[in-house]
C-alpha cells in the first residue's frame, strides 16, 4: 500500500470555513438544484403515456416466399443449412426476415430432423 493511500482515506481534521459572500450564491444554487431534483423524480412517478410500437410482422409475397422456398431447398440438397440471416441477404431483405422465413420453410423441406422429406426430392 503507498504512503498516500492511508491519507486519502482519513477524514481531514482542517476545518472548512465557508467562502465570504458565497452565502447568496450557495443558496440560489442548492434552491435551483432542488427545483431540478423535484421536478425530475416527478416525471420518474409520472407513468408512461406514450405508445410503445412492437414489431409489426413483416408482409412477405408468395415471389419471396418461393424464393427462399427454392434457396433453402436448394441448399438442403448440396448439404448444407443456411442460417436465416444468409436466408435474408440472399433475398435482399432483413436478417430478421431472412430467420423468420427459415423458421416458417425449414420444416416444411425437412421432416423436422433434417432429413429431406419425399415429395420434396
Amino acid at each position: 500500500m503507498s504512503p498516500i493511500a492511508p491519507r486519502l482515506t482519513r477524514p481531514s481534521k482542517i476545518p472548512v470555513k465557508p467562502l465570504a459572500g458565497a452565502g447568496p450564491a450557495l443558496a440560489a444554487r442548492k434552491a435551483e438544484l432542488v427545483a431540478e431534483q423535484t421536478a425530475l423524480k416527478a416525471e420518474l412517478d409520472t407513468p408512461q403515456t406514450a405508445e410503445i410500437t412492437r414489431n409489426v410482422p413483416l408482409s412477405v409475397d408468395d415471389e419471396t416466399k418461393n424464393q427462399a422456398h427454392q434457396f433453402l431447398l436448394n441448399a438442403h440438397h448440396e448439404g448444407s443449412e443456411p442460417t436465416g440471416a444468409e436466408l435474408g441477404r440472399f433475398l435482399g431483405r432483413s436478417d430478421s426476415l431472412g430467420r423468420r422465413l427459415k423458421r416458417e420453410l425449414w420444416p416444411e423441406i425437412t421432416n423436422g430432423n433434417g432429413q429431406l422429406k419425399k415429395e420434396t426430392i
